[in-house]
């Protein structure tokens, strides 16, 4: 089983969450595969502390194409993707919908 990182980067106020400040402070994410072998990923997620958070990734990852059945379970912190692209092309596509990651090995 191979472990990757990702780590996200996006201002409060853009996530749209409950319980933050609507400042321009900035939340981190470490997500890191837990499971490699199989169509369905797993991430853990360490930083998302409500709802409106685990929403506003499930959103951003649900509207790419390559990503489908999202979700994420707050209380563990992990998130499971069902995906047909690389590590490399979800770095991109985060990005790409606004939220800068970087491999963390």
């Amino acid at each position: 089983m191979s472990i990757k990182h990702l780590t996200v980067q996006t201002g409060t106020a853009k996530l749209g969450c409950c319980c933050a400040k609507k400042t321009s402070t900035t939340a981190s994410v470490a997500i890191k595969s837990v499971v490699s072998e199989s169509p369905v990923k797993q991430f853990k997620a360490e930083g998302a502390s409500c709802g409106g958070f685990v929403k506003s990734i499930e959103n951003a990852l649900r509207a790419v194409t390559g990503f489908s059945d999202v979700s994420m379970d707050l209380a563990s912190r992990v998130l499971s993707v069902a995906r047909t692209v690389q590590t490399d092309e979800s770095i991109e596509t985060l990005e790409n919908v606004g939220y800068p990651a970087t491999a963390v090995n």
